[in-house]
């Protein structure tokens, strides 16, 4: 029997990992604000792999990655620039619409032979 949330969880971990190390190297400093709209590279990258829910929730995580602590005020949610912030709306937007539109059909990797 196969669990079927476990490429998800994978593909969450793989988003926010790369977001919380994207975050590390722009810690203190300035980040650019496009950072979430190259991002979503990865974020499609991970659609593609491990499916649709994979890529909404690991692009809503690495929002709130970005969000928190990529841009001013760190530790906030808040994001006080607001190209920063149109940014981050439209990786969260584009990251949910392509992931439906991209991601493989949800059968894929649950029609295993045994």
């Amino acid at each position: 029997m196969r669990i079927n949330w476990v490429h998800p969880i994978i593909g969450v971990l793989i988003c926010g990992s790369a977001a919380a190390l994207t975050a590390i190297r722009y810690f203190g400093h300035p980040a650019p604000e496009n950072l979430p709209l190259v991002f979503l590279i990865v974020v499609l990258c991970v659609s593609l792999r491990f499916g649709v829910s994979a890529g909404i929730v690991g692009c809503i995580v690495s929002a709130l990655i970005f969000a928190v602590f990529t841009y001013r005020p760190i530790g906030s949610l808040a994001v006080s620039d607001e190209g920063a912030r149109a940014n981050l709306g439209w990786m969260v937007l584009a990251g949910v619409a392509l992931s439906y539109l991209l991601s493989p059909p949800s059968g894929r990797h649950t029609h295993h032979r045994q």
